[in-house]
């Protein structure tokens, strides 16, 4: 009885390797293609977008000001309280 669930076992764990081993052959950073590189810009500045400076925890709130604010809707940040939540004004 002890040797059946020993083979199972062995055998879980090699389906388990060779899944992995499958796994991360798929794992890669991508390629482009020589023409997409060229055709890509390498950098750019977006300077009518307003700049929120971020504090802890409000990384999320500020990137959303921003957004909003570049697409003409008045948005302010206010502090969230410790637990992350704001109050309401």
């Amino acid at each position: 009885m002890m040797n059946r669930y020993v083979n199972a076992r062995t055998a879980g764990v090699l389906l388990l390797s060779l899944l992995l081993l499958l796994l991360t052959g798929c794992a890669r950073s991508p390629v482009l293609l020589e023409s997409t590189k060229a055709s890509l810009t390498p950098q750019t500045e977006l300077t009518e977008v307003p700049f929120f400076a971020q504090t802890e925890y409000q990384c999320g709130p500020a990137t959303l000001a921003m957004v909003l604010n570049h697409e003409g809707v008045d948005a302010r940040l206010r502090r969230a309280d410790s637990s992350g939540f704001f109050a309401r004004a």
